[in-house]
């Protein structure tokens, strides 16, 4: 097979980010090699600096902008957590259903306002240099730019519990007061983490360097037939890695057929190529072995074949590569960049809480359950259905019409031809819920009064009209904005004048720059009759036409239709005062510059601006008291005004035009929005033609509220006590309200002041209750077939024709909740009623994932961690144990901790391994399970090997998903090498009649050739099981005294090896270094090897045959044991 290692570079023509550069580089390198690759990379530094110095790119408070569609997106978050609320008052969820429910809700709001983020810069402004800065890669991040402009979101606090207030201002809105004490826990966490972990990444890399630095490739071949098939690594344990991460560089263990025929030999280098043909022809993972530093049968170092590629040169590593110093330098060195990313997101919470399928588009699902279902319910107290078995769902075409009915809350019915598939739709009620305002102090305003101006205003409303708030009602008469002629409106004089900003209605300040230009349209019968050139100077006055006079002074140009106009070719400025043009004209006023070409000459224009002030005006308050204990601002007139044209828009008339105008709207006090103001007109006493407003405000009072309908057979009459226009008192009755029934029965009202109960009335002769009296009902709860509570509490009595009801409060209690009172006892406020157990989730920042690299490493013994099962089998729970009945009989049992959560039913079948509790996999529990488990069915070396593979696996994938949470990605084989050093010793559990010592730590390779001595001899091999060694525990029993000693422990290694009158070879770099001796590696790799190995031949080449090799092994290890 023709091998091609290298992608071809290919024509590309795209925005180029960081990513994309990488990518470039990487491609450069292994078409063109080292020399043409530094000379580009210096060409693109060059490229780059020049274009970063021409653009100078910094941040500016304008460029922070805040998308429109935020107030929208919180208010709609706002009704979600206030029915949230709702059904947990109601009993409906648990509390901690709520705490879950509320941050989910939140966090999808986040995600979605950063969605939003990115699609109105990259529609609307994509040259913003926050956007610039963040997407390119040179700069921050999409976490900070949502937290800059979109909203700062959930923060957690000091003990990584997620705190269910979110932040929902951003920095450039800036933060209340309570927000920012909250968000003061993330900075100071970061803080601290900072200076707190840097130190633990280090000690980590060290401790890595430690164990590790003997690890050099030392061999071409082991000759070893073991290796990892695809199956372990990617079904066995599973990783968000791709087959191209995990394979690319790795070579064949065993030869492999490809479906066309074709064999791959054995130690065939997996190339991309190779990678994509396996994908191509969907080959069984099954077929294909590779090979592993962790299948390497090399002592104290790694082949070239179970190596593979070197990374960096994408071919197969050199001879006398320190592969373990590169391997340790690779896992530590992200632990200290991870750490100081911790001081960026400072605590932020962000993620998906669960892991959820989401419809690729609109349509209907379908799909179809044969096995047993369950009914579950979810973290937010919702029901769903549970499926024992893997089950397919197919999303397929919509209806035309689609009815949302229950589950997003809005009803209505949408027609989704008008949409995109990919699209999201969005049902809103007309309805606005506003929350009640309530003042909690009062004090006076002092104000400076300036001399008020009469001011005329048109009313847009007729008299005793009902107003609404916020409604404009009068406009201004005013001509001080209006232009003589068209032309061009400018709202500031920056360079940006080819882009038009969206119409405004918000309150405008400043000034309005206007270009005047004078614009007829004339009849092509009327060409004849301009008696002006045209392109030629024209003055104020001047007669253009029979009925055409220039307005102003300036340059005349004619366009005939479908004919373009002479285009500007250069750029068009404003130009301001004090400026020179061309180093000779100085400019007296404001200006505007443009060039013109004319006859093939260049012309420039320098044209008049028309400079509008636009001052801040504020609104007005009536001075009459609507009530004795308000203020008199309860009715405010606020003035609005409003520009009809966009930035830079070009009116063409020959007329004037209003550039603003000035509208009167009314504003009314949040407390007095339920009372409905009225505009009259009250003659003024000075003036005939000028009239006096006079705002009244209108309580309008609605019987349908009033009134409680008791069923739907009665009905309502009210009697007025009091006549129309007559005055009446606060709080006084206005009439009463009748109520007819159609049905015989005994009306009882019971008078209760305290509001503790409450009684519901249903017809006695028709109906029986359904409820007994102590009964808890809730909201909703039957109390008759027709008649619902719409209270909760305890039913008190049931009489003729009412039921009573005591108030009360539900709380929902989830499974294993403690409880701490007694039912029916007495408690008091704040008394603790129950204690829930449940799973919450927390922040997952390097905070908690260096130390889980660590803890992985360092092979600490987890508590409470879960029970896996020893054999496969059906298991049971009995007494208080866990017992599992084998498929060829006999039965394996574990205890079972306190108050554990069994995750299997009793007598339901259960996989080998599999987990039987919840909580984290102890690998040390693993490893003795393993070997029990291989152990009767292999012999002890093999079920050692066996066992140590499948803890290599878990162990390797382990970290791999610690790093790969936090967006790091690391080589396999780095983490192999660091993993094999951990799992290869083994303990002595009985000598036997060798002179091994029970707990003596050996070698698995030295425990094989002694166990085989042994048997060779007809001698009592000894027994030995595997043992897991952290990262400090492998340093210190390393073979090494002298790289021991100068990593802990010093005294206690150095009189060990005194009195047991150890001997060090000197085979790794430390010792070597610490000798003074030249390290046996890179280029005193040969001179060391020399003096030890002679060539590089296989240990293999000098036996005759493997029998010889045995008899020779034997002889040595029994002289030995003699002695």
């Amino acid at each position: 097979m023709k091998k091609n290692n290298n992608p071809q570079l290919e024509y590309t023509n795209e925005v180029i980010n960081k990513k994309k550069l990488q990518n470039l580089m990487y491609l450069t390198f292994h078409n063109y090699g080292v020399i043409k690759s530094a000379l580009i990379a210096d060409k693109v530094k060059n490229l780059t600096f020049h274009y970063a110095t021409k653009s100078g790119i910094s941040l500016s408070i304008e460029d922070l902008r805040v998308p429109f569609k935020k107030r929208e997106l919180i208010g709609i978050t706002n009704n979600e957590v206030q029915l949230t609320e709702q059904n947990y008052r109601s009993g409906n969820i648990t509390v901690v259903e709520r705490f879950q429910k509320v941050i989910d809700i939140w966090n999808n709001a986040n995600n979605s306002l950063k969605d939003e983020v990115l699609t109105y810069f990259r529609e609307s402004d994509p040259l913003n240099p926050l956007y610039i800065m963040a997407f390119s890669g040179a700069r921050g991040n999409i976490s900070q730019v949502r937290q800059l402009v979109g909203m700062r979101g959930l923060m957690a606090d000091p003990q990584g519990q997620i705190i269910d207030l979110p932040i929902k201002s951003n920095f450039r809105e800036g933060l209340k007061v309570t927000e920012y004490i909250i968000s003061s826990y993330g900075a100071r966490k970061g803080l601290v983490d900072t200076a707190l972990r840097t130190a633990d990444s280090g000690y980590l890399t060290r401790r890595l360097v430690d164990v590790a630095q003997d690890i050099i490739v030392r061999e071409e071949d082991c000759l070893t037939n073991n290796g990892l098939s695809l199956f372990d690594l990617f079904k066995q344990y599973p990783t968000t890695l791709t087959l191209k991460d995990r394979v690319v560089g790795r070579l064949l263990a065993k030869p492999l057929k490809l479906p066309n025929g074709e064999i791959l030999d054995k130690n065939t280098e997996i190339t991309n190529q190779l990678v994509d043909l396996i994908e191509n022809l969907k080959i069984p993972f099954e077929d294909i072995e590779v090979r592993s530093p962790l299948t390497c049968n090399s002592l104290r170092s790694v082949c070239r074949k179970c190596y593979g590629w070197h990374l960096s040169y994408s071919r197969i590593v050199d001879l006398g590569e320190a592969v373990g110093i590169l391997a340790a330098q690779s896992i530590g060195e992200p632990g200290t960049q991870l750490t100081m990313r911790t001081f960026h997101t400072g605590g932020v919470f962000s993620g998906d809480l669960t892991k959820q399928i989401r419809a690729p588009f609109a349509g209907t699902i379908t799909y179809q359950i044969d096995s047993v279902t369950n009914i579950v319910r979810t973290i937010h107290g919702g029901k769903r259905i549970s499926t024992s078995e893997k089950t397919e769902i197919a999303v397929g075409k919509y209806n035309t019409y689609i009815l949302f009915v229950r589950y997003t809350g809005y009803p209505g019915l949408v027609n989704l031809d008008e949409f995109d598939k990919t699209g999201e739709i969005k049902i809103m009620n007309s309805s606005m819920l506003i929350k009640n305002v309530s003042v909690d102090e009062k004090a006076e305003t002092l104000s400076l009064k300036t001399k008020n101006y009469k001011k005329d205003f048109h009313l847009l409303v007729q008299r005793n009209a009902l107003l609404k708030h916020g409604q404009t009602f009068a406009v201004l008469k005013d001509n001080s904005y209006k232009t003589k002629t068209g032309g061009t409106i400018f709202y500031a004089l920056d360079n940006n004048l080819g882009k038009k900003r969206r119409t405004t209605k918000k309150v405008f300040t400043g000034s309005l720059y206007w270009l005047p230009e004078e614009t007829h349209q004339l009849a092509s019968s009327e060409l004849q009759t301009i008696k002006v050139p045209n392109e030629t100077f024209v003055e104020k006055g001047t007669v253009i036409s029979s009925n055409i006079t220039a307005k102003t002074s300036g340059l005349f140009q004619f366009n005939l239709k479908n004919v373009p106009k002479t285009k500007i070719e250069k750029t068009r400025r404003f130009i301001k005062p004090g400026e020179f043009l061309f180093s000779k004209i100085l400019i007296q006023k404001l200006s505007f510059l443009e060039f013109l070409t004319i006859n093939g000459l260049d012309y420039v224009l320098i044209r008049p601006i028309q400079i509008y002030k636009v001052p801040q005006e504020k609104g007005f308050f009536t001075d009459q008291r609507y009530f004795s204990t308000s203020g008199t601002k309860n009715i405010t007139f606020k003035t609005i005004k409003r520009i009809f044209y966009k930035d830079g828009e070009c009116v063409k008339t020959a007329d004037g035009v209003h550039l603003l105008q000035t509208f009167l709207a009314l504003s009314i006090d949040s407390s007095y929005q339920t009372l409905q103001p009225r505009l009259e007109y009250l003659p003024h006493g000075e003036e005939t033609n000028a009239y006096k407003l006079k705002i009244a405000l209108y309580e309008i009072i609605k019987t349908a509220e009033t009134g409680q309908n008791i069923t739907k057979e009665t009905k309502s009459i009210i009697h007025l006590l009091a006549k129309n226009n007559e005055y009446i008192l606060p709080k006084s009755t206005l009439g009463f309200l009748k109520t007819l029934t159609r049905f015989g029965g005994t009306l009882s009202v019971v008078n209760k002041t305290n509001g503790t109960e409450k009684y519901c009335a249903y017809n006695p002769a028709n109906e029986d209750p359904l409820v007994n009296r102590g009964d808890l009902v809730r909201v909703g709860t039957f109390l008759t077939k027709t008649v619902r509570s719409n209270y909760a509490g305890q039913i008190y009595n049931i009489c003729e024709g009412q039921i009573i009801i005591r108030l009360g409060r539900p709380y929902l209690i989830s499974e294993g909740t403690i409880l701490r009172v007694e039912s029916g006892s007495l408690v008091e406020r704040s008394d603790l009623l129950a204690t829930l157990v449940y799973d919450k989730l927390k922040t997952v920042d390097i905070v908690q994932g260096l130390p889980k690299v660590e803890e992985i490493l360092e092979a600490r013994k987890i508590k409470n961690g879960c029970i896996l099962a020893p054999h496969e089998g059906k298991a049971f729970v009995r007494d208080g144990k866990i017992e599992i009945l084998k498929p060829l009989g006999g039965i394996v049992s574990s205890d079972l901790p306190t108050n554990p959560k069994v995750n299997f039913k009793s007598g339901e079948s259960v996989e080998f391994l599999q987990q039987l509790t919840d909580g984290p996999i102890n690998p040390h529990d693993k490893l003795k399970t393993l070997f029990s488990y291989y152990e009767a069915k292999l012999p002890t070396t093999e079920a050692c090997k066996e066992s140590f593979k499948q803890l290599q696996l878990f162990l390797v994938n382990e970290v791999q998903r610690t790093y790969l949470s936090q967006g790091v990605q690391i080589a396999d084989k780095h983490i192999e090498i660091i993993v094999k050093q951990m799992t290869s010793k083994v303990q002595v559990i009985v000598g036997g009649d060798t002179t091994l010592l029970p707990g003596e730590i050996l070698e698995i390779n030295n425990a094989e050739m002694i166990t085989n001595a042994a048997i060779a001899a007809n001698e009592e091999p000894p027994l030995y099981q595997p043992i897991l060694l952290g990262l400090t525990k492998a340093s210190l029993t390393s073979e090494s005294f002298i790289s021991a000693a100068s990593f802990q422990e010093t005294t206690r290694v150095l009189t060990e090896a005194a009195i047991e009158g150890k001997k060090d070879w000197l085979n790794g770099l430390k010792e070597n270094v610490i000798i003074g001796r030249l390290i046996p590696a890179g280029t005193g790799f040969n001179y060391c090897g020399s003096g030890q190995k002679g060539s590089q031949k296989t240990p293999d080449h000098f036996f005759s045959n493997p029998i010889q090799k045995e008899q020779i092994i034997s002889t040595v290890l029994r002289a030995r044991l003699q002695k």
